[in-house]
């Protein structure tokens, strides 16, 4: 999911633009913020990014993806009981934060134990 935020990040910006990366430790959490100097996300999408099959071509080739990247990375954040989000300021550029627990734990009824894995090696 980091890699597929990261990516649409490096896709729509431009050659000899910058993206950044940031982490930060709180006491109950980490904060992960990736930011680019594209041209932002158009106010038509901003309230679709994490829809299924919402695409919006990339600067360099104009090409779009499928549009399942931003929703499968919404729902495993999710399940790890994080959040995600972003910020479109009007100068340009997309700031997308994801907020992730340090613990999480599991209800019983989502709890699977481990199969055993006794094996014999001949």
């Amino acid at each position: 999911m980091i890699s597929n935020i990261t990516n649409n990040a490096v896709k729509f910006t431009k050659p000899d633009s910058t993206v950044t990366i940031a982490l930060k430790e709180e006491d109950d959490c980490f904060i992960l913020k990736i930011k680019d100097e594209g041209p932002g996300i158009p106010e038509s999408h901003v309230g679709r990014v994490f829809n299924e099959f919402e695409t919006v071509g990339n600067v360099n080739t104009h090409h779009k993806g499928t549009g399942l990247g931003m929703p499968i990375s919404k729902r495993l954040i999710e399940a790890m009981g994080g959040s995600i989000g972003f910020e479109c300021p009007k100068d340009g550029g997309t700031e997308f934060f994801i907020k992730v627990p340090k613990e999480k734990t599991l209800d019983e009824e989502h709890y699977k134990p481990r199969p055993d894995l006794d094996l014999e090696v001949a």
